[in-house]
């Protein structure tokens, strides 16, 4: 099957940072297949590129790890998810920010669910933003 216009997936590298992971977090092939169910020949030829990586490895690497599942993918950001700060104060919103942050830890739905709608908030107030501020004239 070829891979979607503007994507070259190199299942090698993305390997690689399997084995990173695996290596960083302190466990053995044999300790991952028992905590993913996944057999542990599956999880070296994932590690060795031959094998896509299971939804379900990468399921267990962030839920049990932390390991952020954009990085094994894409290579974009840290190995492993920054951990949030809850002891922020929102005021009488505090325990309901820490509520949508611990949902948005705990399932990718609901962390692009915010996400997208933070994007669209902050982009039409930028729009917004722009109508209001005197317009620079050129000399």
């Amino acid at each position: 099957m070829p891979n979607s216009p503007g994507f070259d997936i190199n299942y090698k590298i993305i390997g690689s940072r399997l084995k990173t992971c695996r290596k960083a977090v302190e466990r053995t092939l044999k300790q991952m297949s028992a905590l993913s169910g996944i057999p542990l020949s599956n999880i070296s030829e994932m590690e060795s590129g031959i094998k896509k990586p299971h939804p379900r490895y990468l399921a267990m690497l962030a839920a049990t790890f932390g390991v952020n599942v954009n990085w094994v993918l894409l290579g974009k950001g840290p190995m492993l998810a920054p951990e949030f700060d809850t002891n922020l104060d929102f005021g009488s919103d505090t325990q309901r920010v820490n509520e949508m942050i611990y949902m948005m830890g705990k399932s990718d739905a609901v962390r692009f669910h915010v996400l997208g709608d933070f994007f669209t908030f902050k982009a039409q107030n930028k729009r917004l933003l722009k109508g209001l501020l005197p317009k620079k004239k050129d000399n």
